[in-house]
C-alpha cells in the first residue's frame, strides 16, 4: 500500500513574503530536488495529519491571522 494517496491541483493565492519564505526553503534544499508544491505538500500534510485536532488548530490559525497576530 502506498504512503501516499492521489493529488489534486489546487490554485490560491500566498502573500509575497510566504513565497518568498518557500523559495528560500527550496533553494536551500537542492540536494533534494523539491520544488515549492512539494514543500507545500509536506507542510500542509505535517498540519493535518499530525494534529491532533487540526479543525480546531486551522480555525484558531484563521483567527489570529485575520486579526493580524501571525
Amino acid at each position: 500500500m502506498s504512503m501516499k494517496g492521489a493529488k489534486i491541483k489546487v490554485g490560491f493565492a500566498i502573500e509575497e513574503e510566504i513565497v518568498r519564505e518557500l523559495d528560500s526553503v527550496v533553494k536551500s534544499s537542492r540536494d533534494l530536488q523539491t520544488s515549492r508544491s512539494e514543500l507545500v505538500d509536506a507542510i500542509l500534510a505535517a498540519f493535518f495529519k499530525r494534529q491532533e485536532k487540526p479543525v480546531e488548530k486551522a480555525r484558531k490559525l484563521l483567527i489570529m491571522r485575520r486579526k493580524g497576530l501571525i
